[in-house]
C-alpha cells in the first residue's frame, strides 16, 4: 500500500501561517480550490482537506509532518468523486491501520458498517464495484471475490475511473438471488485481514469476513 503523503511546501511559510492564523490554500490551474491546510498548535500537526474540481471533498483528516512531508496520522476520511464516502479509518504515519488487531486474534466478529449506497453495477460485460467498510482502508490487495466454488478471486483496479468505481470484478462469481426488478443478484466480497505478524496470505487467509453486495444493472 502506498503512503498517503502531501509534500511540505516550506517550514518558513508554515511559521508565517501560524502567526496569521490562516489556512494555507492551494488551487488547481483552472482556479478551483484543491487543498486547504489548517495548522494545529505547532508546526508538525495539521488538518488537511483535499477537494475534487467539482467542489466535493476528496479526503480530510489529521496529518503529521514526517521528514518534511505531510502524512496521514489519525482518522482520515476519503470520498468518491460524487461525494459518497469511500473510507473512514485510522492511519499511523502515512499507513492505514487495517483493523483492531485484538478483535481478530480473539476471533470475534468484526463490526463492519456498510451504507445503502454500496453496490456493484454491471456495464456491458464488466462488473464495477465501489464500497465503504468502516475502519477498513479499501486496498485492493486485501479484497477478494468469492465464487460459487468458494474460490477467492482477486479484483482488478479500474484505471479508467478509479475515483467513482475503483474495482473491477470478474464475471464468474455472480450469484443470482434476485430480490427486485432492478437487481441482478448478489456478489460476495471477502475482506482479508492480517495475522498476528501483520501479514495477509491470500491463498490461506487466517482471518476473513464475507460481505454480500447487491448487483445493479446500470
Amino acid at each position: 500500500m502506498k503512503k498517503i503523503g502531501i509534500v511540505f511546501l516550506s517550514f518558513i511559510l508554515l511559521v508565517i501561517l501560524i502567526s496569521c492564523n490562516r489556512p494555507l490554500k492551494k488551487y488547481y490551474d483552472t482556479g478551483e480550490l484543491e487543498q486547504e491546510i489548517r495548522l494545529e498548535n505547532d508546526t508538525i500537526l495539521a488538518y488537511i482537506t483535499n477537494f475534487y474540481k467539482n467542489g466535493h471533498i476528496k479526503s480530510e483528516g489529521n496529518y503529521v509532518l514526517n521528514n518534511g512531508v505531510w502524512v496521514a496520522h489519525g482518522r482520515l476520511k476519503g470520498y468518491y468523486r460524487d461525494g459518497q464516502i469511500w473510507y473512514d479509518c485510522l492511519f499511523k504515519k502515512g499507513m492505514p491501520v487495517l483493523l483492531e488487531q485484538r478483535s481478530l486474534y480473539e476471533k470475534t466478529p468484526i463490526d463492519i458498517d456498510i451504507p445503502t449506497d454500496t453496490f456493484v453495477k454491471k456495464n456491458t460485460n464488466a462488473y464495477y464495484c465501489r464500497f465503504f467498510i468502516k475502519n477498513i482502508y479499501p486496498d485492493y490487495y486485501n479484497i477478494r471475490v468469492l465464487d460459487t466454488l468458494n474460490r477467492l478471486l482477486p479484483v482488478s483496479l479500474n484505471k479508467a475511473d478509479s475515483l467513482l468505481y475503483p474495482y473491477i470484478l470478474p464475471v464468474e462469481p455472480l450469484v443470482i438471488h434476485k430480490k427486485t426488478s432492478k437487481e441482478l443478484g448478489v456478489i460476495k466480497i471477502v475482506v482479508l485481514f492480517p495475522d498476528e505478524n501483520n501479514v495477509i496470505n491470500p491463498r490461506e487467509p487466517k482471518y476473513k469476513q464475507i460481505i454480500e453486495f447487491p448487483v445493479i444493472c446500470n
